[in-house]
């Protein structure tokens, strides 16, 4: 396994490593737009949260801006990052907020700040631009309500669902009777009515959220949370990179939460390292649990076959997962975990590595015994049993990993994008903007809109110039 060579600020990670896809999406939505000479529609994207960090959001806007649309990303800033860049068809607009993991206090504070600050810097920017559609990716929920005078004026809102924010609240407060989780719920059903459209990560959440709350099933898209083209790029481009050694490598990537059950694999190491000396478990990433998990280690005195090895550049990691033997999804069984698909394990599909997973009733049945190794969530002694079976069993492994890479070769993001590409562009095709006299009508996607000029001229009053405007807002922030 491979360790950075040394500290590197996670922005500079991020534009080094997933920064250059956006780049090169922009260069073409550019080229796009010149070609045809048409200004497209403008779509902008909010998001509680970093960007370009967020793989769904990233492969989203890269998705648009290769279709020529414009896209416009106001979010939250990490220590370092620029408040605005530009790149192309591509801007990022940052306010000055840093997401913190301190506590519900901290939880509702940023939020209730975040809220304002939001729908202070739409309003001035839908005032500039007058965004055709508006994307909210959630949590928190509350955000799409800064959209309320875009939408008043004409603008399509989009609720990405990212994460089933009253389930999560349950499985990580156990609260499911207390006023903040009821509070949640009914921010969850306000937002979900509140939304022209909404997109969802898995079928079952769709068809959830349809039941619980009596909405149209018409109204909902699902894209599922598929990785970029990327993952399996690297690994038909670099069939030679293996491990060095004989070690049996385990690897588990991403957040480190409590409900990712990282503690059942490091319990299952402690039960089979008399058997299997050889085996070996790499934990990237970081989060809230990483404490309580080196605790452990040290406790079980496995330092030796445990390795931490924090937030990875994403060629570093890439290479990582492609010397590990096994992948693994561990989440523990909660009203959360049987709602979602995480990235970490389309990312194993697209790299055909073989994946040990918590036997999770909606997983088990979209893909079955034949391209995972299931175990019962929680439990290590049956997780013991599925890393036994594939220690001993390479035939199996490359089962697995083949059967998986053919199911995830039907739901690629080349695939995928094209369902989330044609909800923006139909919601974006139809006008209704009062001022807007070139309504379009009819299932058709024209891609058309007023001409530059026009388009700074059709708010009398408001603005003169674009570029002036938001050179102001910047400096004063």
């Amino acid at each position: 396994m491979q360790f950075p060579q040394q500290s590197m600020p996670i922005e500079k990670v991020i534009v080094g490593a997933s920064g250059s896809e956006l780049l090169l999406a922009s260069k073409r939505g550019t080229d796009s737009n010149k070609s045809n000479g048409k200004l497209k529609m403008k779509i902008c994207f909010l998001r509680h949260g970093y960007f370009p960090a967020c793989p769904r959001a990233r492969k989203e806007t890269s998705a648009l801006i290769e279709n020529g649309f414009p896209v416009d990303v106001l979010c939250i800033r990490k220590p370092g990052e620029k408040l605005f860049e530009r790149s192309g068809n591509l801007r990022i607009f940052r306010i000055p907020l840093e997401h913190k993991r301190e506590g519900i206090v901290r939880y509702v504070s940023e939020y209730f700040v975040s809220f304002l600050l939001f729908n202070a810097y739409l309003l001035l920017l839908f005032c500039i631009n007058r965004y055709r559609v508006i994307q909210v990716n959630t949590m928190p929920d509350l955000l799409i309500f800064t959209t309320i005078i875009p939408k008043l004026f004409g603008s399509k809102i989009v609720m990405d669902i990212h994460e089933p924010t009253p389930e999560l609240w349950e499985t990580k407060y156990g609260e499911k009777k207390s006023t903040m989780y009821r509070f949640q719920k009914s921010v969850h059903r306000q937002a979900i009515s509140y939304a022209t459209h909404c997109i969802s990560t898995t079928e079952k959440h769709s068809k959830y959220l349809q039941e619980l709350f009596g909405i149209r099933s018409k109204k909902f898209t699902v894209v599922e949370n598929v990785c970029d083209s990327a993952y399996e790029n690297f690994a038909s481009n670099n069939p030679n990179c293996r491990k060095q050694d004989e070690s049996f490598n385990m690897i588990i990537h991403g957040a480190i939460e409590k409900r990712y059950g990282h503690e059942i694999a490091i319990q299952a190491i402690a039960h089979l390292k008399n058997e299997i000396p050889e085996i070996k478990l790499y934990i990237t990433g970081n989060g809230a649990y990483e404490t309580n998990l080196k605790r452990m280690v040290n406790e079980l005195c496995l330092n030796d076959s445990v390795k931490f090895l924090g937030f990875l550049p994403k060629n570093i990691l890439l290479r990582n997962i492609m010397e590990a033997d096994v992948g693994l999804v561990t989440m523990q069984k909660s009203p959360y975990s049987e709602l979602i698909e995480t990235n970490k394990m389309y990312e194993y599909m697209a790299m055909q590595k073989p994946i040990i997973m918590s036997r999770l009733e909606h997983l088990a049945r979209k893909f079955g015994d034949s391209c995972f190794q299931f175990f019962t969530p929680g439990d290590f002694h049956d997780f013991a049993r599925c890393v036994r079976e594939l220690y001993y069993d390479e035939a199996r492994r490359k089962e697995l990993s083949l059967n998986a890479f053919n199911e995830y070769k039907q739901l690629e993001w080349e695939k995928t994008k094209a369902k989330y590409v044609n909800t923006i562009s139909g919601l974006a095709s139809v006008s209704h903007y009062p001022w807007d006299n070139n309504k379009q009508t009819g299932a058709q996607n024209p891609f058309t809109v007023q001409s530059a000029s026009e388009s700074r001229s059709s708010l009398p009053g408001i603005v003169s110039s674009k570029t002036a405007v938001i050179s102001q807002i910047w400096t004063m922030c």
